[in-house]
């Protein structure tokens, strides 16, 4: 049961700080198209970001059975990487990405059920 509530602390602070990041990023117009205006650079980028994104969403939906940690850090990767892109290169399709990461965590909240598979395995 110990093992549940640090997955659930763990999973808060991680939620935690996606939110705070995207949202100081929202209100400090530091990074606000920092980034090069290549649109090449910004196209390329843009479509190797939506396929990292939705093979790690699928993963991370998949990957059930494993430790709710890695899955957790499956889509915070994605989700941070394209709140910067979302700043650096001001591009709402960057925004929408890190929306979905956000949206697929609510999915590995970790639950009694897994907490029981791991400690049986």
């Amino acid at each position: 049961m110990n093992q549940i509530k640090t997955f659930r602390t763990i999973y808060w602070a991680i939620l935690a700080g996606i939110v705070l990041v995207g949202v100081v990023l929202e209100f400090i117009d530091v990074l606000d198209g920092i980034l090069p205006m290549d649109t090449t650079l910004e196209f390329s980028l843009q479509y190797v970001m939506i396929l990292i994104t939705l093979a790690v969403i699928y993963l991370a939906l998949k990957m059930v059975k494993k430790n709710p940690v890695v899955r957790m850090a499956l889509l915070e990767g994605p989700a941070l990487i394209n709140i910067l892109f979302y700043h650096g290169f001001v591009n709402a399709s960057f925004g929408y990405l890190a929306i979905m990461c956000v949206i697929a965590y609510a999915f590995v909240y970790p639950s009694k059920v897994e907490d029981d598979e791991l400690t049986n395995n």
